[in-house]
């Protein structure tokens, strides 16, 4: 499905920032302040006497839940051998490893590799650099959250300027669990629709966007 109203559909969105997960990662919703009860230790580790616990998470001298550690450690996604065409087979590709940069970030509370693939005046990519940032910085994390592109419209030329793509990407977001502010969240498949514009400048980079549900895949 190509969405040819692309611009006049998601605009309203822009001006009051992305909705769903993709910007917050789907802090505190409406599961309660306390953590899961009757878990087993994420992290492996045997309940000891030095180690408080709650809710089968171990709590952090600061008294914070500490981000479970049995798994692997996310690795930063290799960038497209296509980023320095200027295609728009390479403008979608280079979509879809922003998303997969995205889903590093909120995995690791690393955001340079988010903000190197963004434009400095990109308030989708700014605003959701600072959200990964406070998060971290307050004590929050995410664990094993996934963005999974399920559907990518064709590249929509921007009217009036050259080099520059508007990408619907259509993608599920799930999380084992979500922490911020006290809040920890299992997080449920949610469907989005995010818009990502793509500027070539040497190379691709992100340099606008906007999103909103996915109603139409419900």
């Amino acid at each position: 499905m190509t969405h040819t109203g692309v611009f006049t559909r998601l605009l309203p969105v822009l001006a009051i920032g992305l909705a769903g997960c993709f910007l917050t990662a789907c802090s505190n919703q409406d599961s309660g302040n306390d953590p899961p009860s009757g878990m087993a230790d994420p992290t492996g580790r045997s309940p000891t006497p030095e180690l408080s616990m709650s809710g089968g998470y171990v709590v952090g001298p600061d008294g914070h839940l500490l981000k479970p550690s049995d798994g692997p450690e996310p690795q930063p996604p290799a960038s497209p051998i296509s980023i320095g065409d200027n295609t728009p087979e390479a403008a979608e590709e280079f979509a879809r490893y922003f998303i997969a940069v995205t889903e590093y970030a909120w995995n690791t509370g690393d955001t340079a590799l988010l903000r190197k693939i963004s434009t400095e005046d990109c308030e989708l990519c700014n605003g959701m650099a600072t959200n990964v940032e406070e998060r971290y910085r307050k004590g929050g994390w995410n664990d094993n959250l996934r963005y999974e592109v399920t559907q990518a419209d064709s590249p929509i030329p921007y009217p009036n300027v050259n080099d520059k793509y508007a990408i619907l990407l259509h993608v599920t977001t799930s999380a084992d669990a979500s922490y911020a502010d006290g809040h920890l969240d299992a997080i449920d498949p949610d469907k989005e629709l995010i818009e990502l514009h793509t500027c070539f400048i040497e190379k691709w980079i992100v340099c606008g966007g906007a999103g909103a549900d996915d109603t139409e895949s419900e």
